[in-house]
C-alpha cells in the first residue's frame, strides 16, 4: 500500500472518532458504529490498489487480458460515477488524495443515514455490486488460464521479430477415418446441443463413431476410403519433399549428457503415448484449430487429447510406428 493511501485511511479514521466526539456518542455506540466501518476501510484498501495496479506500467510477468475481471464492490462503483462531480466541486487543483477521501467520506455517511433517499443509493450500488460479482463467478466458470508456453510467448523479446514463415513445410501426416468423420460432424452436433461443453461434444461424436465403426456400413468405408487417400497424398509428397534446415533442426533430439551404453528395451506403453500423441497432434493440430478458431492453443490441445484418448491401442500404436526410421 503506498504512503497516499495510508494517508488517506488514517484521515478517515480521524474523522469519524472527531465527529464521535462531537456528537457526544457513548463509547458503546461509538464502537458499534465503528464496526460498520470495517467494510468501508477494506474498500479505501481495495480502491488503493487498483489505483496502484493501473498506474504500474512495467510488469515482468505478462498478464492474461483474457482473464475475467473481479467482481466490484459497491463502493468502488459509487466512487467511479461520483468522482467527476466531486474534483469539479473541490475545485480542478485540488489533489487526487482529497478526492478521494471525500468520496469516502461522503459514502460513510450515506450507509449510515437512515433517509431513503440515501438508503436507496445504497441499495443501487449494491445491486449493481452483485450483478457484478455474479458476473466474474459465471466467466471464472469457463475460464482456461493460459500456459506456461503462452505466458512465455506472450512476453516481449528484445531485438527479434518474429518470423511470419511457417517453420516447416513438411507435409502433413496422412489423417485417420476418425479424425475425418469428426471435422464433418463437428459444427452439426455442435447446432444440435447448443448446451454441451466442447469435452462433451468430442465425447458425444466418439460414442457416433463408434457407432458407425461397428457398423461397418457405407458411411465407414467413406471415412475409411477418404483416410486411405489421404494417407497415400502423404506418402506421394513425402517422395518429392525435400527437409530444409529447420526441419533438420526440429527433429534433432534436444542433447543429452553422457551416459554409459543400456540396453535397448521393449516400447512402452507410456512411449507410445508420448511419441505416438506427438504425431497424432502435428498432424491434426490445423484442423482443430480451422474447426475451432476462438480456442487458445491450451484448449486446441486440449481436444487433441480427447481425440486421442478416443483411439484403440492398434491406432495409437500405428500413429507411434508412423516414419519411425
Amino acid at each position: 500500500m503506498s504512503h497516499t493511501a495510508a494517508n488517506n485511511i488514517m484521515g478517515f479514521v480521524k474523522d469519524f472518532f472527531t465527529n464521535a466526539l462531537e456528537e457526544g456518542y457513548s463509547q458503546a455506540k461509538a464502537m458499534k458504529l465503528w464496526e460498520e466501518q470495517v467494510d468501508t476501510i477494506k474498500e479505501m484498501i481495495d480502491d488503493s490498489m487498483v489505483a496502484k495496479k493501473e498506474a504500474k506500467k512495467k510488469d515482468s510477468s505478462p498478464k492474461d487480458p483474457n482473464k475475467p475481471k473481479k467482481g466490484r464492490s459497491p463502493y468502488i462503483f459509487y466512487a467511479k460515477d461520483t468522482r467527476p462531480s466531486v474534483k469539479k466541486e473541490l475545485g480542478e487543483d485540488v489533489k487526487g488524495t482529497e478526492v478521494t477521501k471525500e468520496i469516502a467520506a461522503r459514502w460513510r455517511k450515506i450507509k449510515d443515514s437512515p433517509k431513503k433517499a440515501d438508503k436507496a443509493i445504497v441499495a443501487k450500488y449494491t445491486k449493481i455490486a452483485d450483478k457484478d460479482k455474479e458476473r466474474a463467478s459465471k466467466e471464472m466458470e469457463t475460464y482456461e488460464p493460459p500456459t506456461e508456453e503462452e505466458i512465455l510467448a506472450a512476453k516481449p523479446k528484445r531485438g527479434r521479430k518474429p518470423s511470419t514463415e511457417p517453420k516447416s513445410k513438411k507435409p502433413i501426416k496422412g489423417r485417420n477415418a476418425y479424425i475425418f468423420y469428426c471435422a464433418d460432424h463437428r459444427q452439426e452436433t455442435k447446432e444440435e446441443n447448443p448446451k454441451l461443453q466442447p469435452k462433451e461434444i468430442t465425447k458425444l461424436l466418439s460414442e457416433m463413431w463408434k457407432e458407425v465403426k461397428e457398423d461397418e456400413g457405407d458411411e465407414f468405408m467413406y471415412y475409411k476410403k477418404k483416410s486411405d487417400e489421404d494417407k497415400k497424398r502423404y506418402e506421394k509428397e513425402m517422395e518429392t519433399y525435400e527437409p530444409s534446415d529447420d526441419d533438420e533442426d526440429e527433429e534433432k533430439p534436444p542433447p543429452k549428457k553422457a551416459k554409459k551404453e543400456i540396453a535397448i528395451k521393449k516400447t512402452t506403453s507410456k512411449q507410445i503415448e508420448t511419441v505416438g500423441f506427438k504425431k497424432f497432434s502435428n498432424a491434426n493440430r490445423e484442423d482443430v484449430k480451422e474447426e475451432n478458431p476462438d480456442f487458445k492453443p491450451a484448449q486446441i490441445t486440449k481436444l487433441l487429447k480427447e481425440e486421442w484418448d478416443d483411439l484403440d491401442d492398434d491406432e495409437k500404436k500405428e500413429w507411434f510406428e508412423e516414419d519411425q526410421e
